[in-house]
């Protein structure tokens, strides 16, 4: 049962009404009115003449974002916040605008929530199957940079110990974060990312930015029909799982171990479901989310994970989590 006893009539109705502060911010991150912005002062006509907008509209939406503490308002000159520099321009590294746009994305689908629990089928594709290059960016940078700004795939790799494996496989990998960061801890490891052939243009800028072409590749194909070429001493299944039906985790999981090396180590990172599936609060959200865009997806619980790394041949699994209690956590696993 649920701890959560603090609802208020006034908590529900602007948790209801919250869309509206999430869209300003949306709409001003596919304007760009935050990198405009980083150059200095600028009067709404300003903005409006540089970037072909609308005066009024303009001057409206940039004063909700003061009234939302992103910008400054100074005599009719309108700056951003020192937060909004650091995470909501695109000239800054910190860069937060790809997860915002991947999430402006997800709105259409959530919109039609209750249509999808009367018919059982989804409103969208996955996004990683996606034909817009936009949606694919947004989506791909946007996973790399959470889990690279906010350290989680540093703190994750210097969590697990992988000093005796000489190679890792990085499956739907994305862009090669995870590769990219176990192979920068272990100097004597080498990575391959295994992910749709679309992914190669991220993936491979993003590992020559880090100079690891030498020791990272990458390779095209379809997890769920491919077979996986290569023989691996550890193996990393980040947060795919949760986009397929049990059936095809199953598959996967299983090829994934065939994959794996004798004693090698199977790590699956996921939002993981308590074993009654009630909690935690985001990976149960996050399960309505692939409800509504995929086929069968959903947010799997810890006794569900376990019993298909079992099925696979997979042994003395341990749970993992860090200290400050991401939503995120991880199941190790050993090859006997």
């Amino acid at each position: 049962m649920s701890k959560n006893n603090d609802w208020s009539q006034e908590k529900l109705i602007q948790l209801s009404g919250g869309y509206w502060q999430a869209f300003a911010i949306h709409a001003a991150i596919e304007l760009d009115l935050f990198t405009l912005l980083d150059s200095g002062l600028k009067t709404s006509k300003e903005m409006a003449h540089l970037a072909s907008y609308n005066q009024r509209a303009c001057e409206m939406l940039l004063n909700a974002l003061c009234a939302m503490d992103l910008l400054v308002k100074i005599d009719g000159n309108f700056t951003n916040t020192p937060f909004a520099s650091e995470f909501l321009s695109k000239n800054s590294e910190a860069y937060t605008g790809y997860i915002i746009g991947h999430h402006h994305h997800l709105v259409d689908s959530w919109n039609n929530l209750a249509s999808v629990v009367r018919t059982g089928e989804p409103h969208r594709s996955s996004t990683s199957h996606t034909n817009s290059e936009i949606e694919r960016e947004n989506f791909l940078m946007g996973m790399f940079n959470m889990a690279f700004r906010s350290r989680l795939a540093p703190r994750w790799v210097e969590k697990i110990n992988l000093a005796k494996a000489q190679s890792i496989l990085d499956l739907g990998g994305g862009p090669g974060t995870y590769a990219i960061y176990f192979c920068q801890n272990n100097a004597q490891m080498s990575g391959t990312v295994f992910d749709l052939p679309t992914t190669a243009p991220f993936a491979e800028k993003t590992i020559a930015r880090f100079n690891l072409n030498d020791r990272i590749n990458f390779i095209g194909g379809d997890f769920t029909v491919n077979d996986i070429p290569g023989k691996y001493d550890a193996v990393w299944l980040s947060h795919i799982l949760h986009g397929m039906d049990e059936k095809n985790c199953q598959l996967v999981i299983s090829k994934a171990a065939k994959a794996l090396n004798p004693n090698g180590v199977f790590l699956i990172h996921e939002f993981i479901l308590n074993d009654e599936k009630s909690g935690p609060l985001f990976p149960a959200l996050f399960s309505l989310n692939m409800l509504v865009g995929t086929t069968g997806g959903q947010s799997y619980s810890k006794a569900d994970l376990i019993k298909m790394l079992s099925n696979a041949g997979i042994s003395q699994i341990e749970h993992l989590t860090l200290e400050d209690k991401t939503p995120s956590s991880v199941l190790r696993g050993i090859k006997i």
